[in-house]
């Protein structure tokens, strides 16, 4: 937001009201209702004009409209700990982190995140006794989200693997296995091959269309196990379209794998 030209003029009636804004967001009242400054205000500033105003115009605020300034409230109190981890003052850090856990206020995955970010600076200053210590006891907490619990306890594990000596994690732990495929038949295409072939990798047939017939008369002729369509690199002349259903998916048993 800019600040407003020196030659602004509000849109005055002549009944002595205002004008602000355009037709679909606009303020519209007696002039003693508003003021108009010819700067962007800082959030602090219009907070403290809204609770000088809250008196004089008899304002009861709702539960619902308050929640979400006092969580906002409590976030740029803990937005100060990056400043203090910055400097190297863990001290301030937990602090600050204790002040958010303890609030009414907080919800739980904040009160959560504060609780690790604190856990998190034993660990920073190679206190791993204290900070294993508190991972284990924020991943016991029921009140606490899943994702921050389960965060708590792989953060405990990976100071268990220092201190013997290993990376802090396993490369091994988020691998997915994935089994060998052993396929009970192949079928191979090539754009230099014929429809009168087979389809063996010396005799490769020429259309994917010929292909799921194949695939089609081997599950027919009760064929179990995997079946692979090998599709060599070329150009292919497609003079149809390839038209597939259900059953050239195979089963979870007999996949058909292109």
């Amino acid at each position: 937001m800019t600040a407003l030209p020196p030659d602004f003029a509000g849109d005055f009636s002549l009944g002595g009201e205002l004008t602000l804004g355009s037709g679909w967001h606009n303020y519209w009242g007696l002039m003693d209702e508003v003021k108009v400054y010819r700067r962007a205000l800082p959030q602090a500033e219009v907070k403290a004009e809204f609770a000088w105003l809250k008196a004089t115009f008899g304002v009861t605020e709702l539960p619902g409209a308050v929640a979400p300034v006092k969580r906002g409230e409590l976030m740029d109190a803990f937005a100060k700990t990056r400043e203090a981890w910055a400097a190297g003052d863990f001290a301030s850090v937990r602090t600050a982190c204790a002040a958010v856990i303890a609030s009414p206020d907080a919800p739980s995955n904040l009160r959560s995140y504060a609780d690790l970010r604190s856990a998190q600076s034993y660990a920073a200053e190679g206190k791993s006794d204290l900070a294993k210590a508190e991972f284990a006891r924020i991943a016991a907490n029921s009140a606490y989200p899943l994702v921050h619990r389960e965060e708590a306890s792989d953060c405990e594990a990976e100071l268990d693997r220092a201190a013997r000596g290993l990376p802090r994690r396993d490369p091994a732990a988020s691998r997915t296995r994935v089994d060998r495929v052993v396929f009970a038949a192949k079928i191979s295409v090539s754009p230099k091959g014929s429809d009168a072939n087979d389809g063996a990798a010396t005799a490769p047939i020429a259309t994917l269309t010929w292909a799921r017939d194949l695939v089609r008369a081997l599950q027919a002729a009760g064929t179990t196990g995997a079946i692979a369509v090998v599709v060599q690199a070329g150009e292919y002349r497609v003079t149809g379209p390839l038209t597939l259903s259900q059953q050239d998916s195979g089963t979870p048993e007999s996949p058909v794998v292109y």
